[in-house]
């Protein structure tokens, strides 16, 4: 058995005609000095051509340093000339060129915030937790209602939601970093006992003063869950936290959230300023999670430690 493709041409009212699929060579210039340039070498015509031969590409010297290339029908992923330089360093070999340090006037440096949540890391395994890394996404059962919320209560604000997402499982950007923690605990109820887990990552809240009507926050969050888990335990891992960070100006204030247990649930001030939540949680939230063990937690924004 086999076949052929064939080109039909297409006629239409207003005498337009029309050759599809066209399946002539297309025809691109390429500078043999751009190209060199590009890649750091000092080919020739002749040997940037064979290069390009190799990737099964037709060219010809029409003028000094001036390739015009010919493109199979098929290769309609090369539409600049930078795609051009590309195939000549593929006929030429990625393995055979040399790496060269860009010449820059100073090195670079992290960011503040990258330090940070690195700083962040390392007392938190030093602690003993296990770090996760959940998705930006999540769904408003697991975001709002397994957690006893709803949109726009309690810090929380209205969800930023996707316009067509590919799953009901991810439709909407997370605003705190809790949920996502409690449903790894609800995967692993099977484990070993006692779980501390931790995820340092960003959170995405509405900000309609802003061009993006969004803004982006580093938070940390961490859930100790095991028989005997209880506020004290949540209490002292925040403490030592606070120490390997150097923040001194701090203190928790008593209040009432839903997704904890009432009288057992604090605010975390930093300066004067609300940054969190620590306390123990709801046993509706347990239970509609699966989890069996009871289970303390923290969440801080860490975005006014980067900023001095």
């Amino acid at each position: 058995m086999g076949g052929c493709v064939e080109a039909v041409r297409v006629r239409y009212p207003d005498s337009r005609e029309l050759l599809t699929p066209d399946l002539r060579p297309r025809e691109a210039v390429l500078r043999l000095e751009e190209a060199n340039r590009l890649i750091g070498l000092d080919l020739s015509a002749e040997e940037a051509i064979e290069c390009l031969r190799r990737c099964r590409m037709d060219a010809e010297e029409i003028a000094p340093g001036i390739l015009r290339v010919l493109m199979p029908p098929y290769r309609t992923d090369v539409m600049h000339e930078v795609d051009l330089v590309e195939e000549v360093a593929i006929g030429y070999g990625y393995f055979r060129l040399e790496p060269r340090r860009p010449p820059s006037p100073r090195s670079g440096e992290p960011h503040p915030v990258s330090e940070l949540a690195h700083r962040v890391r390392l007392v938190m395994i030093g602690m003993g937790f296990t770090e996760v890394m959940n998705f930006v996404l999540t769904n408003e059962r697991v975001h709002y209602e397994l957690m006893r919320l709803k949109p726009g209560e309690h810090g929380l604000g209205e969800p930023i939601r996707l316009a067509n997402p590919v799953s009901a499982e991810y439709s909407m950007l997370r605003e705190w970093l809790l949920p996502g923690l409690m449903a790894n605990l609800a995967v692993n109820v099977k484990e070993r006992y006692p779980q501390r887990l931790f995820e340092v990552g960003d959170v995405v809240l509405r900000a309609e003063g802003t061009e993006t009507k969004a803004e982006r926050k580093l938070h940390l969050a961490a859930v100790i869950a095991h028989s005997r888990a209880g506020y004290a335990e949540a209490k002292g891992c925040l403490d030592a936290l606070m120490r390997g960070l150097g923040v001194a100006d701090w203190h928790v204030r008593a209040v009432e959230h839903p997704s904890f247990l009432p009288g057992r649930v604090a605010e975390v001030l930093a300066s004067g300023r609300r940054i969190g939540l620590i306390g123990e949680i709801h046993p509706e939230v347990l239970i509609g999670f699966g989890i069996e063990n009871p289970v303390a937690a923290f969440e801080l924004d860490l975005t006014p430690f980067t900023q001095g």
